[in-house]
């Protein structure tokens, strides 16, 4: 039996795996917009512009790397670090009914799909927490 046969095969097979992986990853921000995989969506009051600063200035200091920003449609769209979950977060901001703004959170995975439901959870707790102190 030939040894490194078996090897060159094993190792053709995990490149094959991790290139089929990168492949079904979305390949910008704007595709993690259309096709964020779970959302969740809550009420605020406010004025749209201050409320994406708030956002804004909490992904920033929270270590978030800004990969879209539009101050016209009232969007951001954020990700983790490499090192971390590896997901898009999508924020879009709205008008609502009775002087109340909705703040939509959406996740998209960058890598492996599913399985982020806490970590929407998470953001959206922090969210609300900057928009509180934030006094908007």
């Amino acid at each position: 039996m030939d040894w490194s046969l078996i090897w060159f095969g094993i190792i053709i097979l995990f490149v094959l795996c991790v290139v089929s992986i990168i492949r079904k990853a979305p390949n910008n921000s704007e595709e993690a917009f259309s096709s964020s995989q779970k959302v969740i969506s809550f009420l605020t009051k406010g004025e749209k512009s201050n409320v994406l600063k708030v956002i804004l200035n909490f992904a920033q200091t929270a270590g978030y790397k800004i990969d879209r920003f539009d101050e016209t449609n009232y969007s951001i769209i954020f990700s983790d670090s490499v090192f971390s979950t590896n997901c898009f977060y999508t924020i879009k901001v709205v008008d609502s009914n009775d002087n109340n703004l909705t703040i939509t959170v959406g996740i998209k995975s960058k890598l492996i799909q599913g399985g982020h439901a806490r970590n929407l959870e998470n953001m959206v707790t922090r969210i609300k927490a900057a928009l509180y102190s934030g006094s908007v």
